[in-house]
């Protein structure tokens, strides 16, 4: 699990759940399973940065924002 996977899993929960959304509610928007959304979150997986926007349109990001200190 690396740091930058680590740092942008514990961001995209944050604003999951500030939108208030569920998991379950995520994985119908953005097309992926539940278990991939919760892995992306945990740091366990790279995330594409196609996925990446996707999440940031749901949750009202920009992603560049998202990722702006995201770094080692």
């Amino acid at each position: 699990m690396s740091v930058i996977n680590r740092k942008l899993g514990v961001k995209l929960k944050h604003f999951r759940n500030l939108n208030g959304y569920s998991l379950s509610e995520v994985r119908l928007m953005v097309g992926k399973s539940k278990s991939a959304i919760h892995a992306y979150e945990q740091g366990k997986v790279s995330i594409s940065i196609d996925t990446l926007v996707e999440l940031c349109n749901v949750y009202g990001i920009n992603y560049v924002d998202l990722l702006r200190d995201v770094n080692i």
